[in-house]
């Protein structure tokens, strides 16, 4: 296939991009205002297992790209798993020289990196690729890595120390990061999520309405997968507790069934709140929209233990900001650095069921105070957190604001 004279941004994902998620949305936004911007033409290239050679196809008018990248390890199969990196290195690096070569990539941005962005650091380290190679965090993946041995630790940060450039969503996300490898700090940037409100709206379902059950009710609205740290148990117990005077409430989660979702079932019958509350699944993205417009008041009741679990900047709250429905966070990973406790929302420390429940009552019985928070909560999301803004961002650490990298004078290789 000819190869391409315009230079491409290539977005890089360790799955498909077709499967829900919040990494997922992040890449789909970045890659359409790549495409408004023009400075680059956006590519997305995903490691697929299933896929021998190149597999070349289009997602949303983006080219796609699907190539099989090896990690030197695996749990449960270190050795054997290094071997087999070792055997498919050569075969790799080529199939990744013959794909920045035919697009004209200039910029490798992996997001939710693993250990299979080695490959990407050594197709530089052999003088096979001149561009900018950016590894972009949203959470668990950098946390995954403090859970691990001391081999795969050491890989971790040979990755870390070789990228020219890391992203972090948050500040709190960057301190994991940091505290994971201090000498990473020089070229770590804060780069984070934003929403597009005008876009956001226009892509919502227009032929969805709210369930019956829901349309006459007062909705406290939770977004966030049924996982343990995304406590939806603390969520249940403070909404319990408000059912002695506010008995028109009724709860709202929506998420993907994880773990959890079991448990939180449970809990709902538990308590007594079978008629109150609602657990969602696998909602398409563009109902979210008609969701938060109905809500009364948006939660995000997430629990935070730095290096073990937690948010990384949560968009969900962006989203409800962008809808017009005012906010109550826990105090976790990212949200202070979007909510201003009693200025653009309500926020609380994490897990703590009383301070939750009372702040969510200020919003219900305070509607005009809660209105200008969020209208607050707007402006700062209208002049920070946009996607224009972090591509542009992203774009100050392309090749044509730094032709040379900073992994390429790195001290520390491989």
């Amino acid at each position: 296939m000819k190869a391409s004279n315009r230079a491409r941004f290539a977005f890089i994902l360790p799955w498909s991009i077709t499967h829900t998620g919040g990494v997922n949305e992040v890449v789909r936004c970045l890659m359409r205002e790549c495409s408004r911007n023009g400075a680059y033409d956006p590519i997305l290239v995903e490691n697929c297992w299933e896929a021998p050679v190149l597999v070349e196809k289009n997602t949303s008018g983006v080219k796609n790209v699907s190539l099989r990248m090896r990690s030197p390890w695996e749990e449960g199969r270190s050795l054997r798993a290094f071997v087999a990196w070792l055997l498919f290195l050569p075969l790799t690096v080529i199939r990744l020289r013959q794909l920045t070569r035919r697009y004209n990539i200039q910029v490798l941005n992996a997001h939710f990196p693993d250990l299979y962005c080695l490959n990407l650091i050594l197709l530089k380290r052999l003088f096979l690729f001149r561009g900018s190679i950016i590894l972009s965090f949203h959470g668990s993946d950098i946390r995954g890595a403090y859970s691990l041995g001391a081999w795969p630790r050491w890989l971790w940060k040979r990755m870390l120390r070789n990228a020219d450039f890391l992203v972090s969503c948050s500040a709190d996300l960057g301190g994991e990061i940091t505290a994971f490898d201090p000498s990473c700090q020089e070229r770590l940037r804060v780069i984070h999520n934003g929403v597009d409100v005008e876009a956001f709206h226009a892509e919502a379902d227009s032929n969805f309405v709210l369930p019956g059950e829901l349309a006459e009710k007062r909705v406290i609205l939770s977004i966030g997968a049924f996982l343990y740290w995304k406590a939806h148990d603390v969520l249940l117990r403070a909404f319990a507790s408000l059912q002695g005077n506010h008995r028109d409430l009724v709860l709202l989660v929506i998420g993907a069934r994880r773990t959890e979702f079991e448990r939180t079932q449970a809990l709902v019958r538990e308590l007594g709140l079978s008629d109150k509350v609602f657990l969602l699944t696998n909602i398409p993205h563009n109902r979210i929209p008609v969701y938060l417009g109905g809500a009364r008041v948006f939660v995000l009741p997430s629990r935070w233990q730095p290096g073990v679990f937690g948010e990384g900047f949560p968009v969900a709250v962006l989203e409800a900001a962008a809808a017009g429905v005012p906010v109550v966070a826990a105090a976790t990973c990212g949200v202070g650095e979007l909510v201003e406790d009693g200025i653009s929302g309500r926020m609380v420390a994490c897990e703590d069921v009383v301070a939750l429940a009372a702040a969510i009552c200020e919003v219900l019985e305070n509607p005009e105070r809660a209105r200008r928070w969020n209208v607050n909560l707007q402006e700062r999301v209208r002049e920070s957190f946009t996607w224009s803004r972090a591509l542009q961002q992203y774009l100050r650490l392309s090749p044509a604001v730094h032709p040379e990298g900073l992994g390429a004078g790195a001290k520390d290789v491989l």
